[in-house]
C-alpha cells in the first residue's frame, strides 16, 4: 500500500470495480448500445479517463511498476478510441469534439472542466515515463494528444520525452497552478528544487475544481470521478524525474509520488539516525574487512521498518539501482544508509559470484561515496 487515507480492503474492491466498469462499458460500446455519435464520443472519453484512474488506484494500492506497466500500455488505445469516434461525428457536429479533446481554456465535457483532461494527460505521461514504456509508444501518445505549441509545460515535457521538433509555447493554460513547474525547466539545479517544492506545497489546494478533489470524504459515489483513487501529483514526479532531481532533495510531502522518480532514493528520517563506524583501509580492502564492517554497520532494521511487506522487492530494487549507478559511472546521490544497505546486500550475495574482485571494486566505490555524503 502506498496510500494512507484508505485501507487495503477499499483499494482491493476499487481496482476490481474499475476493471469491471471498463470491461462492461467497452462491451456495451462495441455492441452498439450507445445510439448517437455524440454519446459514443462521450463514453469513449469516460473510458479513457477511467483507464487512467484505474492505473492511479493501482499505484495507491501498491502495485509494483512492473505490473502497472501493462495497465499503462492499455491507456493509449482508449485515447485513440476518443479520436476514432470524434472523427465519425457528422460534419455539422465536428465542433462538438473540441469540448472532449482540448486541454486548455474555460470549458467542460461530460460535466468535467478542461483542466481535468489536462491533469489526466500529465498523469498519463508520468506513468509512461516511470514504467519505462518504449519511446515509439510515448511518441504515438504525444501525437494523439496533440496540443503542440499551445502550453509551455506540456511542450517542455514532450520535448524531454523525445518530441524534439515540437514548437514551444511561451504561455501556460493554467499558470496559477503550473507556473513553478514550468519555470523549473529553465532554471538552475538549486532553483529547480525550490520551484518543485513550492509547487507541491500548494498543488492540492490550487486544484479545488478538479473532479477528484475532496473525494476521500465522499460517502456516496454517483459518477466514476467521485471515487477516491489517491492524491498524488504525478506531474510533479514527472518533472522531477525528467530534470534528474534526486528524491532526497525534494520535500517529503505525502502527495509526492516518489516511486515514479528514478533518480536516487529517500534519505532516512530523523528517527532512523545511524552511527557510521570507521571505514576500512581502501588501499588494502579485502572480504575480511567487509565482514567486520558489516557486523557493526547493518541498517537492515531501518529498511525493514520502512518497507514492511515490500521489503524483499524494495531491497533488491535499491541494490540494483545503486549497482547500476556504479556500473554506469553516474554521480552518486544515495544517502549513507542506502550505501550501507548496498554494502550489506552485496556481501550477502557475494559468495554466489565467480570472483570477489568485482564485488571488492563495488565495495570500494560505496566507501568512497560514503566519505563524501
Amino acid at each position: 500500500m502506498r496510500d494512507t487515507r484508505k485501507d487495503k480492503a477499499y483499494f482491493e474492491g476499487l481496482v476490481i470495480d474499475f476493471e469491471e466498469a471498463l470491461t462492461e462499458t467497452q462491451e456495451a460500446l462495441d455492441a452498439g448500445n450507445f445510439s448517437t455519435p455524440s454519446s459514443r464520443v462521450d463514453i469513449s472519453l469516460r473510458l479513457f479517463q477511467l483507464s487512467i484512474m484505474r492505473a492511479v488506484a493501482h499505484y495507491s494500492y501498491g502495485t509494483p511498476l512492473e505490473i502497472l506497466k501493462q495497465l499503462v500500455l492499455e491507456i493509449l488505445p482508449y485515447r485513440k478510441q476518443v479520436t476514432f469516434y470524434a472523427d465519425k461525428l457528422p460534419a455539422v457536429h465536428q465542433v462538438y469534439r473540441y469540448a472532449f479533446e482540448q486541454l486548455g481554456d474555460v470549458g467542460e465535457a461530460c460535466g468535467s472542466y478542461n483542466i481535468n483532461r489536462y491533469i489526466y494527460t500529465l498523469w498519463w505521461l508520468s506513468l509512461l515515463n516511470a514504467c519505462d514504456i518504449e519511446k515509439s509508444h510515448i511518441l504515438d501518445a504525444l501525437k494523439t494528444i496533440g496540443e503542440q505549441g499551445k502550453d509551455k509545460l506540456l511542450d517542455c515535457i514532450a520535448i524531454e520525452l523525445g518530441d524534439k521538433n515540437r514548437p514551444m509555447s511561451q504561455s501556460l493554460y493554467y499558470p496559477e497552478v503550473y507556473q513553478n513547474l514550468s519555470d523549473a525547466f529553465s532554471s538552475d539545479k538549486n532553483k529547480q528544487v525550490t520551484l518543485l517544492n513550492k509547487f507541491i506545497e500548494n498543488w492540492y489546494e490550487k486544484l479545488e475544481v478538479a473532479d477528484w478533489h475532496g473525494n476521500h470524504e465522499c460517502s456516496l459515489e454517483f459518477e466514476y470521478t467521485d471515487y477516491y483513487t489517491g492524491y498524488w501529483s504525478f506531474e510533479h514526479a514527472l518533472v522531477a524525474d525528467l530534470l534528474k532531481i534526486p528524491k532526497h532533495k525534494l520535500n517529503q510531502h505525502p502527495m509526492v509520488a516518489f516511486d515514479l522518480i528514478k533518480n536516487g532514493t529517500l534519505l532516512h528520517k530523523a528517527e532512523d539516525a545511524f552511527k557510521l563506524e570507521s571505514l576500512p583501509d581502501l588501499n588494502n580492502l579485502n572480504l575480511h574487512d567487509i565482514a567486520e564492517f558489516t557486523l557493526n554497520n547493518n541498517p537492515n532494521t531501518i529498511f525493514k521498518k520502512r518497507w514492511q511487506d515490500n521489503y524483499v522487492h524494495c531491497a533488491m530494487g535499491l541494490w540494483q539501482e545503486i549497482r547500476k549507478c556504479y556500473t554506469e559511472d553516474k554521480k552518486c546521490n544515495f544517502s549513507p544508509q542506502e550505501l550501507l544497505f548496498a554494502i550489506n546486500y552485496e556481501y550477502a550475495v557475494q559468495p554466489y559470484r565467480d570472483s570477489s574482485r568485482e564485488s571488492l571494486a563495488f565495495f570500494k566505490w560505496c566507501f568512497e561515496n560514503l566519505k563524501t555524503t
